[in-house]
């Protein structure tokens, strides 16, 4: 199956040391490096949504050049824990799209509750319509597109084994050192295919929460 991610330069020890150096044995990695328009790199940052609306421009390619297969779309700041491919064609089954769960945001309903970050893809008429919408009514967020109009084609979510933090912390989010002086705790599912390091922010929030499941999950 056809794994497809997108980096940019600020995304490449992610990408190289976490991403990369977990891949799958069961995928075949179709990436590509994309120009940096936000000088930081940073989610939500000024210039953040142009990248983020050239990664969906590339999705929807991936999805038109694949007919009649299943892909996985993804970013790059995710680490694996295992091969994927026969538990992601069971999960999706005879739906279109299945997404990671990304939790609950009280304050914004039409994010929820797919997670553009992993995406199992039957690249069939309605991704493409799904895409589309996407790609042609782009404003400032990859995911609110996805929730606004994921009625395009049948869709699920995946299980907990395609894990982010925010399956346990809610909308909280995570913090190395937050306002109680300390990282905030969450739960692990056992098994666990994938890790997604969002709910933080900052590369560095990042790369510690990367190391923090890595190391708990190998210390089983």
């Amino acid at each position: 199956m056809k794994l497809y991610t997108v980096y940019s330069p600020s995304y490449v020890d992610l990408y190289t040391n976490y991403f990369l150096s977990s891949l799958p044995s069961d995928v075949t990695l179709e990436a590509k490096e994309l120009p940096q328009d936000s000088p930081s790199g940073e989610c939500w940052s000024e210039g953040y949504d142009i990248t983020e609306h050239k990664k969906i421009k590339y999705f929807k390619e991936a999805c038109e050049s694949n007919q009649g297969n299943t892909i996985i779309c993804c970013d790059a700041d995710i680490q694996f824990f295992g091969d994927i491919v026969e538990t992601v064609t069971a999960e999706l089954g005879d739906y279109d799209l299945a997404c990671q769960d990304d939790g609950f945001y009280p304050a914004d309903a039409d994010r929820l509750p797919l997670c553009v970050g992993f995406m199992v893809v039957r690249c069939n008429q309605n991704t493409i319509n799904l895409f589309t919408k996407m790609d042609e009514n782009f404003t400032t967020d990859a995911q609110l597109m996805l929730n606004k109009y994921k009625e395009e084609c049948q869709y699920k979510l995946l299980s907990n084994k395609f894990f982010t933090a925010g399956q346990s912390l809610g909308w909280r989010g995570w913090n190395y050192c937050d306002y109680s002086g300390g990282e905030k705790t969450f739960t692990i599912p056992n098994p666990i295919l994938m890790h997604h390091a969002n709910y933080t922010r900052g590369f560095d929030n990042k790369k510690k929460l990367m190391d923090i499941v890595k190391n708990r999950v190998n210390a089983r």
